[in-house]
């Protein structure tokens, strides 16, 4: 079970960092991407790791705060001057990514069940 648990995370951890970084590529930015440094994007976290706390599984999905990442939390809810940026919101809390995340997890649960038919 493990097994199947660590690959719908990779699955759902694909989604949501595909979705982020695209949220975040300069042209998407606002203003065109005129305040565009490359930190934000570069601190990303791009590879899964799986931590087990006895039968529970989770991972770290998103921007390292440490490594750049803070400028993240404005863009997602914006700020007094600044409105959010809607793409990096929806990259981990629109009803399109839950709902591929949950269609993704699914389909690896499925096809685990199929096979030991």
């Amino acid at each position: 079970t493990k097994k199947i648990t660590e690959e719908a995370l990779q699955k759902s951890f694909d989604i949501v960092t595909r979705k982020a970084a695209d949220a975040v590529a300069k042209p998407n930015l606002p203003a065109g991407g005129k305040y565009y440094s490359g930190r934000t994007e570069a601190s990303l976290i791009r590879t899964l790791d799986v931590t087990w706390t006895g039968t529970e599984a989770s991972a770290p999905v998103g921007f390292n705060i440490k490594k750049g990442g803070l400028p993240s939390i404005f863009m997602m809810y914006g700020t007094p001057r600044y409105m959010k940026v809607q793409a990096v919101y929806d990259a981990f809390y629109s009803s399109e990514t839950e709902g591929e995340v949950l269609n993704a997890q699914k389909e690896v649960f499925y096809k685990a069940m199929e096979e030991l038919e």
